[in-house]
């Protein structure tokens, strides 16, 4: 015969259970807010990863991450295949514009995958950079212009502890869409 397990549970949007309420490694649900809470060796009561929930700490995660708005502030680390959209920055004018100012106490080199576009002037490409304390060498390969995007160039400078993307545009309004990797 099946038997039915209740977790101890509250309806009322907010409340945590407190450690006078469980005992370690008790489980609780509210199910208002559809929370889980758990109580630890240590007396505390600590949250089992819901939505909107707020992890401190370190979470290992296996299998697909899917969502349409993904934040991570500080470091990310990631091994493995991993697939990223596209960030898109606004280049108005004829102005250069710092794409990225990267560290290069931290890193060695960077790459670049974009897409450039103004109206039906487009074209897409790679940036390879790679630094030293004292120099900088780049090359951006990139497909043949549908319309023109010349006098558009990207021109890779060192200033201070740090190596800047940078792109001039001409005159319009110009997209640049792109994937930044750096290591």
């Amino acid at each position: 015969m099946a038997q039915n397990i209740k977790l101890k549970r509250s309806s009322v949007p907010g409340k945590v259970p407190t450690t006078a309420q469980l005992e370690a490694g008790e489980i609780a649900i509210n199910t208002a807010d559809g929370k889980l809470y758990f109580e630890r060796d240590d007396a505390s009561i600590q949250t089992i990863v819901t939505t909107n929930a707020v992890i401190t700490g370190s979470l290992n995660i296996t299998g697909p991450i899917t969502g349409s708005d993904v934040r991570i502030n500080g470091s990310l680390s990631i091994q493995g295949t991993t697939t990223v959209d596209q960030e898109g920055i606004l280049v108005t004018g004829t102005t250069s514009l710092t794409v990225k100012s990267i560290s290069t106490g931290s890193y060695e080199g960077a790459f670049l995958d974009y897409i450039l576009s103004s109206s039906t002037n487009k074209r897409a490409g790679t940036l390879t950079t790679v630094w030293t304390g004292a120099n900088i060498e780049w090359k951006d390969v990139s497909t043949l212009d549908l319309g023109s995007t010349e006098g558009a160039e990207f021109t890779p400078t060192l200033a201070g502890s740090n190596a800047n993307i940078v792109l001039a545009v001409p005159a319009g309004t110009w997209t640049l869409k792109g994937h930044l990797r750096y290591m």
